[in-house]
């Protein structure tokens, strides 16, 4: 294999520029590279301060001066203690004509990183398992990896007649007594995803979040203009 391998090497044939050309050509590319370098280092420090500001303000919130201490930690004096079941709802199945074209949500399509999935328009007929939801739901991975990951994220507005079919994998999530952004951040803080994380039953490799455990997570509430401002 060796011998092949160093066969095909030494029978490689490249393209030669003049030196100034190659000069030319080198300098262009390790600009590019030194630019994707300074844009990711860029993007960790915006992702740190995210996390700073996300320890801040979920547990300080916005120019509190008092606090107390809770089952969940210190919170502010004016923020409730709730679990999730008492503010939102998982979307259950539904009897639906599903269309010849229907929006259908994978789990690669499910963000690690930004808010809003993205779908893609299948025939039903290559679409044999799903969970119903609407746009604006939060779809949250339950299965591991794709919820040690951080996989979550809102069905769009823009989804073909406002529903979609998603992988079974997911909670479609629907926010009643919560702003659907705060929700999203509070989903996304490591402290409840660890508790969550804890939770998960199964074996080894298909270990799931229990639909009862993430019902019964506690969670911080503040009033609904702190929440929007948040």
């Amino acid at each position: 294999f060796k011998a092949i391998v160093k066969d095909d090497l030494e029978n490689l044939a490249v393209p030669l520029p003049l030196l100034p050309e190659q000069k030319a050509i080198a300098h262009i590319l390790s600009t590019v590279d030194e630019a994707i370098q300074n844009t990711n280092e860029i993007i960790e420090k915006i992702e740190r301060l995210k996390k700073g500001l996300m320890q801040e303000l979920l547990t300080k919130g916005i120019g509190h001066k008092e606090f107390k201490d809770t089952e969940i930690g210190r919170i502010p004096k004016e923020w409730e203690v709730v679990k999730l079941e008492s503010i939102v709802d998982i979307r259950g199945s539904k009897k639906l004509s599903i269309p010849e074209n229907v929006a259908f949500i994978p789990m690669d399509l499910v963000p690690d990183s930004n808010i809003y999935c993205k779908f893609e328009v299948r025939p039903k007929n290559r679409v044999r398992s799903f969970v119903y939801c609407e746009a604006g739901d939060l779809l949250l991975a339950k299965i591991t990896p794709c919820f040690e990951n951080g996989k979550q994220g809102i069905v769009p507005d823009n989804i073909p007649g406002r529903f979609a079919l998603a992988t079974t994998e997911v909670f479609p999530i629907i926010a009643k007594g919560i702003h659907r952004l705060f929700l999203f951040y509070l989903l996304k803080y490591p402290k409840y995803r660890k508790i969550l994380e804890y939770s998960m039953r199964g074996t080894t490799g298909r270990q799931r979040v229990p639909r009862g455990a993430l019902m019964r997570l506690k969670v911080p509430l503040p009033s609904r203009d702190e929440q929007e401002k948040i």
